[in-house]
């Protein structure tokens, strides 16, 4: 198993990989090519000196995942021409853990990290609201003037959800800074502090690879490091850092920490993973295809509409779980489906802005930067028509919800499907009536009938056949997880990665904290190798009261039972199958298999057609397992 890293336009990777092989050694100077940044440098001051600073909204229930960061940026720490400052803001609902030698505290402390258990605090903040601009713009402001260098990085670490902003504060009622907020604070703390622009600004965050992102930042950083999907919570690793130590360029320093990312993630076995550098010197040329691209798409949007749900459709989406959709599509595979003259621009825009990225087997072929596209109109936020950035692409989507030049709603036969056992499963299929050239979205949900309720096992992709019929299958096996003692069974959505071949298999769960009574509703995520029946990595995710999905590091004595959706006639809702039947969360004692359901079983399959506006039809089966 490998993820792929593919360098676009420069060789840093390769350097960068050689900085990060020499971490024993002491820094030198000299040598490397300044990142950029536009900032004068002072006397005293040497042309590959860098200051690196790291918001840490350790406020969260990431703290656990967090003070291991700190840890990594420990085993780098400041030297002469190399200033690593950190803003940990701290809770005490989630770690009683050391810090840096500094023992377990709360509220917020700068801190100059250095190795060997040196760490030195500089500022006692104490309690603090990191959802306020204004804090941020002090913490760089007060870092610029006290630790000059001819570079400097700001990363964040904490949630992050795309347009919506990062770093929710769980003590300040999960305030987060907004992209207007991230801007001004950014803006702020560099014109106090005397300074033009950021060489790197990073998010260790989820989802913050977007185009709105980057966008918005471009005139307060050169370079934007981040992910278009959900992180791990293992999150960067930050001795990769050496690389600006050692007096790398910004895009030394940024291929390095994609480097050590995907190592990392190769080593945990996780393909669930993205990670870009986007050179925001380029994003004028960016906005100018998008805005391009949206005008066009609005001008044509009758004509385009199904060719643009159907591209929709087949672009990697991301954050999409079970419970929940931030509805974050990649960009590039956006524009490649629809193929126009204007997408054509978008597709070479991000290829020249993206200077380095990676990604994993189920994200196979991300592109580097995402933007936000809720597939109907119920599923748009309104927040969205405040960002800054996003009005042409705003005016697409609303014409896109308003079309009706779709050619009708799909429409079949029946709401009966035909149907029958082949192949080893139960085929469900029905002639498509209507609107056919209008499908973006055809799939297949399936389960089984017990004590006059239906309980749902899964769902996957289906297709409409030459002939116009809509086809499904299930294969009549369903997901069991056990732990040793206690197995039962649990739902799976079910998508694969067409250019990798490989699944991400999503499973709805409650979660009990070590000890808890009351369950969080979660999900686990899995990938899963088809061609070997092999689980290639599990990931617990849980949802913090802000509503951020991030990586649960279970503690002892967590578990989880399944979730699986029901209906007794008016609809599905989620309910647990098999109270009390408790597996450990602890995934080295997981055991996973897909079973096939018993002889004599009444299983259900029900085939789905929908176009672009949501609009559709379904026709279902039962039967029973011979």
């Amino acid at each position: 198993m490998s993820n792929t890293r593919t360098p676009i336009a420069r060789i840093a990777a390769a350097v960068s990989a050689a900085v990060v092989s020499l971490v024993t050694l002491t820094a030198c100077g000299g040598g490397a090519a300044p990142g950029g940044g536009g900032n004068p440098i002072t006397g005293g001051v040497a042309d590959d000196s860098w200051t690196v600073m790291t918001f840490m909204i350790a406020d969260t229930n990431l703290e656990y995942f967090q003070l291991d960061d700190m840890r990594e940026q420990e085993a780098v720490g400041s030297r002469p021409g190399f200033n690593l400052i950190s803003f940990l803001d701290r809770s005490d609902q989630y770690s009683n853990e050391d810090a840096l030698g500094l023992g377990d505290f709360t509220g917020a402390k700068v801190i100059e990290v250095r190795r060997s258990g040196g760490s030195v605090v500089k500022q006692e903040i104490g309690e603090t609201n990191t959802g306020d601009p204004a804090v941020l713009a002090e913490f760089i402001a007060w870092t610029i003037k006290n630790y000059p260098a001819a570079h400097y990085a700001l990363i964040f670490n904490d949630h992050g959800s795309s347009w919506p902003g990062v770093g929710a504060d769980g003590s300040a009622n999960d305030d987060q800074l907004t992209l207007a907020e991230l801007h001004q604070g950014i803006a702020d703390g560099l014109e106090e502090g005397g300074l033009d622009k950021l060489d790197l600004v990073g998010f260790d965050a989820c989802l913050m690879a977007t185009y709105e992102t980057a966008s918005i930042l471009q005139d307060v950083a050169d370079r934007m490091l981040s992910s278009e999907e959900l992180e791990p919570g293992y999150g960067w690793d930050y001795t990769a850092l050496e690389a600006a130590a050692r007096g790398g360029s910004v895009d030394e320093l940024a291929s390095a920490v994609i480097d050590a990312f995907d190592a990392q993630s190769v080593s945990e076995g996780e393909t669930q993973v993205t990670l870009s550098n986007i050179d925001l010197t380029q994003m004028a040329a960016v906005d100018q295809a998008v805005n391009a691209f949206a005008a066009a798409l609005t001008a044509n949007v009758d004509q385009l509409k199904t060719d643009i749900g159907r591209s929709l459709t087949q672009s990697l989406a991301f954050g999409a779980t079970p419970d929940y959709d931030f509805y974050m599509t990649d960009l590039g595979m956006l524009a490649d489906g629809i193929g126009s003259a204007e997408a054509k621009a978008v597709s070479s825009a991000i290829a020249s802005a993206v200077v380095d990225k990676m990604d994993g087997q189920t994200t196979r072929g991300a592109s580097g930067m995402a933007i936000y596209f809720p597939p109907q109109q119920a599923k748009y936020r309104d927040g969205y028509s405040n960002v800054p950035t996003a009005a042409n692409w705003i005016a697409f989507l609303k014409a896109y919800y308003g079309s009706s030049g779709t050619g009708g709603a799909p429409t079949l036969a029946s709401s009966t499907a035909e149907s029958g056992f082949q192949n080893g499963g139960f085929l469900v299929y029905q002639q498509v009536t209507g609107g056919v050239e209008s499908i973006t979205d055809v799939w297949v949900r399936y389960g089984y009938i017990e004590n006059n309720a239906l309980w749902l096992v899964g769902d996957e992709n289906a297709y409409v056949d030459e002939q116009n019929y809509a086809v499904g299958f299930f294969d009549t096996y369903a997901l069991t997880i056990g732990d040793g003692s206690n197995q039962t069974t649990f739902y799976s959505s079910y998508t694969v990665n067409k250019d990798s071949g490989v699944a991400t298999v999503g499973v709805p769960i409650l979660y009990f904290a070590g000890g808890a009574s009351q369950g969080s509703q979660g999900f686990l995520q899995m990938t899963y190798q088809p061609s070997t029946g092999t689980i290639l990595s599990t990931t617990f995710y849980g949802q913090d009261s802000s509503g951020a999905f991030a990586e649960l590091a279970p503690d002892s004595g967590a578990s989880f039972e399944a979730l699986m959706p029901k209906s007794t006639g008016e609809g599905f809702s989620y309910d647990r199958p098999a109270p009390g039947t408790e597996i450990a969360a602890d995934t080295s004692r997981l055991q996973f298999q897909y079973q096939t359901l018993p002889s004599g079983t009444k299983i259900y399959a029900e085939i789905i057609v929908q176009n672009a506006a949501g609009e559709g039809a379904s026709a279902a089966a039962t039967g029973t397992i011979p």
